[in-house]
């Protein structure tokens, strides 16, 4: 009678535990998808933006050859002052590209650190189960054995 209590109580236990390891593998796929999508959404985002302010730089890039040539055609007793303003606003451009490009590397990386730090979660909670298993079962055998 003892012993058929305490089969049935591991029992109940081991389907308890499966049931929770079941749930976590759900929970886990759940998160890395949430995260895999966000990560995708954000690369696509920042492509996104990066291939804007390339279609930008390149507009204005254009723009300013082609005012160039006309201030230098109008007022080329202004050349020096025009060739300063110009070269500021190449630098702007380029600190704005590097700025944007210094953006898309950090989400790397923190890209990068939030699936390691999943996988780390991930293995310790699948060990703890497997342990907490293991645990049941010699529990169980030794309950089984008395």
């Amino acid at each position: 009678h003892t012993l058929e209590e305490r089969s049935n109580a591991t029992a109940s236990k081991l389907d308890q535990l499966m049931h929770r390891i079941t749930k976590l593998n759900k929970d886990f796929e759940d998160e890395k998808a949430e995260i895999l999508k966000y990560i995708d959404d954000r690369g696509l985002e920042l492509t996104r933006m990066l291939n804007e302010f390339k279609e930008e730089f390149e507009k204005d890039r254009k723009e300013r050859l082609e005012r160039e040539a006309v201030l230098i055609k109008q007022l080329t007793d202004h050349e020096h002052e025009v060739s300063e303003k110009f070269e500021l606003q190449i630098q702007a451009r380029e600190a704005r590209y590097a700025a944007v490009r210094s953006i898309l590397e950090d989400n790397i990386k923190l890209r990068d650190k939030a699936e390691e730090r999943f996988q780390t979660y991930f293995e310790r909670e699948v060990h703890q189960l497997h342990n907490d298993v293991r645990t049941a079962s010699e529990v169980r055998e030794r309950e089984d054995d008395e």
